[in-house]
């Protein structure tokens, strides 16, 4: 995944775009999505700035060992860096004299968030796993990358996944959108602007909020969890076709 003489550069932008769900590829492993993206949200829109630093061993066979995080105190944060890093696919190992060896690895890295962080004990999930139709749920990256891929498409008449196409036309510009999701699971406030070329948008959003589908209000939600309870988030996205890129947000709503 990381070689030493690139990982300087390489892994702090990747561990940050994990962390914060930034610039993910529409060639994303869904399954891996899963797993490795966080369940970090904001508690509110004050922007941060945290300086950290992380080291670990990397063994002869890539894998990752040892893992240390300094200058955080949010515990919270620190587990999950210590995560993401520990889940990365396999490095390439260090050699010295031809050989395979363990090495040592260091990184500065300087964190900038949208507000507050706060790790979920879940986040929202799209799908109803009860019924056939959806079979699983689906968490933020995985609905987003399936939103991205519908317009690409041009698909508004089901939620079947849909891979990103081999030989797509070509799609310009971004689209930008927001919604919540209530504590009872409930979706609602969809809001959405675009300067895309080649699509027309506003059929496809507006094929996609039809009963079961994508941006319907009558699909029930998991909704997020914050401490054992369920909260009421907003999600902002935001589509990039000029990169085949998107990135989302997501923050709890204070309901008092």
């Amino acid at each position: 995944m990381f070689q030493g003489k690139e990982a300087g550069v390489s892994f702090p932008i990747w561990l940050l775009n994990q962390i914060l769900h930034q610039h993910i590829p529409f060639r994303v492993n869904l399954t891996e999505s899963d797993l490795l993206f966080s369940n970090m949200a904001y508690l509110n829109n004050i922007s941060r700035k945290c300086d950290f630093e992380t080291d670990f061993w990397v063994t002869k066979r890539g894998k990752i060992k040892n893992c240390v995080v300094e200058n955080l105190s949010d515990t919270a944060l620190v587990n999950e860096i210590k995560r993401v890093v520990s889940m990365s696919r396999n490095w390439k190992a260090s050699r010295e004299n031809g050989k395979k060896v363990t090495s040592s690895l260091a990184f500065s890295i300087s964190l900038n968030t949208k507000g507050d962080l706060v790790m979920l004990d879940e986040g929202p999930k799209w799908g109803e796993p009860d019924k056939r139709f959806y079979g699983k749920r689906y968490n933020l990256t995985r609905y987003i990358h399936q939103v991205a891929m519908h317009i690409y498409s041009k698909n508004s008449y089901s939620v079947e996944k849909i891979e990103y196409p081999v030989n797509a036309s070509p799609v310009l510009g971004s689209i930008k959108f927001s919604f919540i999701v209530d504590k009872e699971g409930y979706f609602s406030n969809l809001k959405y602007a675009d300067d895309l070329y080649h699509r027309q948008i506003a059929p496809i959003i507006t094929g996609q909020m039809f009963p079961g589908r994508l941006f319907s209000t009558e699909v029930k939600w998991a909704p997020a969890i914050l401490d054992g309870k369920p909260v009421s988030v907003q999600v902002k996205a935001i589509i990039d076709y000029d990169s085949n890129e998107f990135s989302w947000d997501c923050f709890v709503l204070d309901e008092e």
